[in-house]
Order: structure tokens, then sequence, then C-alpha cells
């Protein structure tokens, strides 16, 4: 029953501009310009590594740092201080505009990602964690790696493959180098496949989302001093081999407490409930025993009803909080054991023979895993499942980082108000109706050429 779900999403993201409201179509277009976002479909990349022989190590660069004139700048820079290490002579600038020609070269030999996939990646990132949170990103310019297959191997070095390659997502922090690494086991915006539970669409949509915002809840979980450097963690050390008390604590009641959740949702016949849904199921799927079936369906939802009402009245009324489309037997099950797991993480790089550093990674997952869990069912049903830890990170983390990101850049950190919302989405609905319409066009006379 307790597994980490990566298919579910409380609410499906804005992925086009006109459903955005300003301050997350701002960031995603400041994400895109920036250049930090590489991504990986398989057939298509929009970055290249530049490898260079001492420290046996790479520099990656996008598409966007080879081309736009804004960026080549910071990249030229970057490039000569390489070259200035490999060679004892100074760096001539032919030498420099010879090096990016080799890189465009190598770039451009992969199909090129366009503008609108990288938007629609960027508002799905920018959606899946807090704002201040993007633009402490933006500020340290951190590299954002999406993959659309199911590990993050591809995106690594062989050297950290060979450990890492079958983990689904990576946040790593060397001094400031920070580096965020997301897979999506699929095309999120192919939606040739909808039910499904893994791969294309919506799964891997979800999957993207939650896991971008484990590894950005990783990134947040950072405390810095004034001039932006890492000192320590809210959850633990900065090493992760000590935890603090007060997560520890706070972990410590959550998990008690959503023991308590499942004894008391069994005892109020949540058990029985998921088994009358796994019956009408199955004989949906065969479709077999109509009038049974109707019976079953109209039997469970009722109970449904009842069980709610009775976890009213037994401190436990939050479990009805689930999106619409989770308020099922199941899908009540699923959030318990779920929630469960992600308290109490398990995995084999969390284990070490030394107690106090598995319950400091313990920490450090369960802390990151907070803004995950909110993607998957909700403000509502999170605030009331992982109190404790859910108030440390929205009370705690967040306000540090806005905190960090004032001393940092020296600007004060505001939320934007849409007061066109309305009136954009009016208006962008129809202009995306006449694009699609224009499209289909196109498609048409191609095809009749042909």
């Amino acid at each position: 029953m307790n597994r980490n779900l990566y298919h579910i999403l409380a609410h499906r993201p804005a992925l086009e501009d006109f459903e955005t409201n300003t301050e997350t179509e701002e960031l995603a277009q400041r994400l895109v310009r920036s250049g930090l976002l590489r991504i990986d479909t398989g057939d298509k990349i929009n970055f290249v590594r530049y490898s260079y022989p001492f420290g046996a190590s790479y520099v990656i660069f996008s598409y966007r740092q080879l081309y736009d004139p804004h960026l080549v700048i910071n990249t030229r820079n970057v490039l000569r201080y390489i070259l200035k290490n490999q060679q004892t002579h100074s760096v001539s600038e032919g030498q420099l505009d010879e090096t990016i020609q080799r890189l465009r070269y190598e770039v451009d030999k992969s199909p090129h990602i366009t503008e609108e996939i990288e938007l629609k990646i960027a508002r799905a990132l920018v959606q899946a964690t807090h704002p201040v949170v993007l633009y402490l990103l933006l500020w340290e310019e951190v590299e954002m790696f999406v993959t659309y297959s199911y590990s993050i191997g591809d995106l690594l070095d062989v050297q950290s493959w060979e450990s890492l390659r079958w983990n689904n997502g990576m946040q790593t922090t060397y001094g400031k180098d920070y580096a965020i690494f997301v897979s999506a086991d699929g095309d999120p915006f192919d939606e040739s496949k909808p039910g499904a539970t893994q791969g294309d669409g919506t799964p891997a949509l979800a999957r993207l989302m939650i896991i971008a915002a484990q590894e950005m809840g990783h990134y947040s979980d950072i405390i810095r001093d004034r001039a932006g450097n890492p000192i320590s963690r809210h959850s633990t050390n900065l090493n992760a081999t000590n935890p603090k008390r007060a997560c520890r604590q706070a972990r410590y009641q959550d998990k008690q407490h959503m023991q308590m959740v499942l004894q008391k949702a069994r005892k109020k016949g949540l058990s029985r409930l998921v088994e009358e849904q796994k019956q009408y199921q199955f004989y949906k799927e065969q479709h077999l025993h109509w009038l049974k079936r109707a019976f079953i369906k109209w039997h469970y939802k009722l109970g449904l009803q009842f069980f709610f009402l009775r976890c009213s009245c037994h401190k436990i009324g939050f479990l009805g909080n689930l999106p619409r489309q989770l308020r099922t037997p199941l899908g009540i099950e699923d959030a318990i054991g779920d929630m469960i797991f992600n308290i109490e993480p398990k995995a084999d790089a969390y284990d070490s023979p030394n107690a106090s550093v598995r319950e400091a990674l313990a920490c450090v997952e369960a802390m990151a895993r907070v803004p995950q869990q909110v993607q998957k069912w909700g403000h509502p049903f999170v605030r009331q499942t992982m109190p404790n830890l859910y108030h440390m990170y929205y009370h705690e983390v967040i306000p540090s980082c806005v905190k960090a990101y004032e001393m940092i850049s020296g600007a004060k950190f505001r939320r934007k108000r849409d007061k066109q919302a309305f009136k954009k989405r009016f208006v962008g609905y129809f202009h995306y109706l006449w694009r699609v319409a224009k499209d289909n066009r196109r498609r048409r006379k191609v095809k009749s050429e042909e």
C-alpha cells in the first residue's frame, strides 16, 4: 500500500500563455530566455557538452547560450577561463570564435526544440514550486535539466551515471554550483493515450512536476549567509549527516499522525469500500453483470458519503479535502499510503550504518517532499496530513528563501497580482482557437499537395 506515486496531479497546470497568470508567465519567459533550461526529448536536444582535460570534467551550454547575443558574452567569458587554464599563453578572440563555432556545429546536429515546447516545460516547472524559489534559481543561474527518459542517466557524465543512472531526479550542491535534474518518462504533451498511468501524456507531465517539486524543495531547504553561500539546511546540517531537532520532531509527529489517520480510516470502513470499488472496476473491465455492477457502484458511492460523515465526527474529515477526481476509496487509500511513504521514504540511497546519517537523510527527504505532495494532493489535504512539516516548509523555509533572495539580489520580493486575468484568458482563448484552425488548414494543404 505504501509507495511513491508519480502519475497523480491535484490540478492540471496551465501550459498555454492565455491560461497562466502574469507572474507565472513572466517567470517562464525569464527561465527560457536565461538559457539555463536544458531539454532532452530523445530525438531532440538543446544543449551540448564541452569537455576539458583538467579535472576530467565538462561544462554544458544550451542552444541559446551559443546563439543569443546577450548570452554569448558570458559563454565567451566561461570558455576564456577554461582555455586559459588549459594553456600557458593568452587566449585569442579567434580561438574563442573557433570554439564557439565548433559547439554550434555540435548542437545543430540535433533537431531544434521549439520555443513552444520550451515555454510549456518552463511553465510546468514554475508552477511546481513557490515563485521565490524560481527567483533564487534564476538569480544564482542554476542549470535545470529535463529529460523525457525514465531516468536522468543520459544527462550525466559517465562517472556519475555509474552510480546515479536510475535516479528519477537529482539536485546537486557543490559550493555555489547548483544543478537540478528531472526525468519525465515520456512526452508530457502527447495526449494520444488518455487514462494511462505511465508513459506519454498526463503521467509524464505529473512525473515531471512531482520530481521537479522535490528537487527544488531540496534547493529551497538550503540556508545561505549574506553573500549567498550555503552554510546549512533547515532539515539538517549542510552535509546531511546530523538532523536538526525541529525537523526530526516534526517528521516523527507527522508519522504518528498519519498512522493514526490510517487506523481510524480502516475502522470507519475504508478497506471494505476499497474492495467494493475494485470489484466494480473488475466487472466494468470484463463487461460482466451490468445489474450487479450498477448495484455495487451505487452501494460503495453511498457508503463513501457515510464514510466521510463518520470521519468528520472523529477528526479526520480532511480526507474529503482531496481533489474531486481523487475522492474515491482507492484514491483515499493511495493518498494515505503515499503520504506515509514520503514522510519516511525508503530506498537504498538513504541507507547507512550510521543511525544519525539515516535520520538526517530521512529528514532531508521528508522536508523536500512537502511541495511534491502538494502537487499530488493539493494544499488543503497536505496541510492536514503532514501539518508539522508543512508548517515548517511554508512558514520557515519559504520565508528564509525570501530573505535570502532579498539579501543576495538587493531587490524586494513581491508577488504580482494579475488584474487583467479574465481579459487575458478571454482574448487568449480565441487567439488559441485561431492558431489551431490555422495549423489544421496548413496540414490539410500539405496533405492535399502530397
